[in-house]
């Protein structure tokens, strides 16, 4: 979206090199218009995203690719691969990502409405598009920054209930932290909307939706609804924060 300038000069130079890439041009409108006007140009079976500065591993598609070509996996909707924080500071920790203990071990799929695991973010996960096309599902601006994600992925969740998730432990995605560099998360103080609309028609508005359509909140949106809310507030409480998230969600 224009938001850094070398990102169009670099994909200028991938389109050289890597067959069927598309660059889309737009005016700066940050990441939830950016992944939603995305999904709209998307054809392939599988769309994923990634977000700025972060990276995938080396093998990150392979491993992907080798997970749901096995025949014990047809019947994953969503993938969830493995985050890692990796943090440009020297001396800290290589890994403090505080979902890291949900996407570890041996590589498994998990029923679609399993309370098992909470995947806060669009990064790292693969989505069917046939599911987001027929459900005409999309990313919320209005409850962006912070929600928007999550609040996706409860809604890609309750249409895929009769199916599974895959978790892929072998697909690595760095969440980076930059040293010297104010993020993305630490600019979200500044943003008006993480402190009241995120809430009122992010985190309560689709609990009562769930409510009004259910009977009853589902336990993995609870999860869910639960993870963010604890990081939003573990985030604002201070640097130590991230491990108080950790040693609820892990």
């Amino acid at each position: 979206d224009e938001a850094h300038g070398p990102s169009a000069r670099a994909f200028t130079r991938w389109q050289a090199v890597v067959p069927g890439l598309r660059c889309i041009r737009g005016s700066e409108a940050g990441s939830a218009a950016a992944k939603k006007i995305g999904m709209a140009q998307a054809r392939g079976t599988w769309m994923t995203f990634a977000e700025a500065f972060d990276f995938f591993d080396s093998r990150f598609l392979d491993e992907v690719e080798n997970f749901v070509s096995l025949p014990r996996h047809a019947g994953a909707a969503m993938l969830c691969c493995r985050k890692i924080a990796h943090s440009d500071h020297p001396g800290l920790q290589p890994d403090v990502h505080y979902c890291r203990g949900q996407f570890s071990g041996e590589p498994r799929t998990l029923p679609a409405t399993s309370d098992a695991l909470a995947e806060p973010s669009n990064t790292g996960v693969f989505y069917l598009r046939s599911v987001i096309e027929k459900r005409r599902l999309r990313i919320k601006e209005d409850i962006a920054p912070f929600f928007e994600d999550t609040e996706f992925n409860i809604r890609y969740r309750l249409a895929i209930q009769k199916r599974e998730i895959g978790v892929v432990p072998a697909a690595i995605y760095y969440y980076r932290i930059r040293a010297g560099v104010i993020g993305f998360l630490d600019s979200l103080k500044k943003h008006p909307s993480f402190y009241d609309t995120v809430f009122e028609r992010g985190y309560l508005r689709i609990a009562r939706g769930l409510k009004a359509a259910c009977g009853v909140v589902p336990s993995f949106a609870q999860r869910h609804i639960f993870t963010s809310l604890t990081a939003q507030v573990a985030f604002l409480s201070g640097p130590g924060g991230t491990h108080l998230v950790a040693r609820h969600t892990t």
